[in-house]
């Protein structure tokens, strides 16, 4: 999982088609989602519904 995550909880990172999300404050993803078939170069904040 990726590493390349602050030190505030909820934040997301999008590279190749994978989401990861940091749910605390380790640094560290705790999910990961990979998105299939036509895949976006980027995402933006309206792409989510948390």
């Amino acid at each position: 999982m990726t590493t390349s995550f602050g030190s505030k909880a909820g934040q997301l990172r999008y590279s190749a088609g994978i989401v990861s999300i940091n749910a605390d404050e380790d640094a560290e993803a705790e999910f990961q989602i990979q998105l299939i078939g036509n895949v976006p170069a980027a995402l933006s904040v309206s792409d989510f519904m948390l």
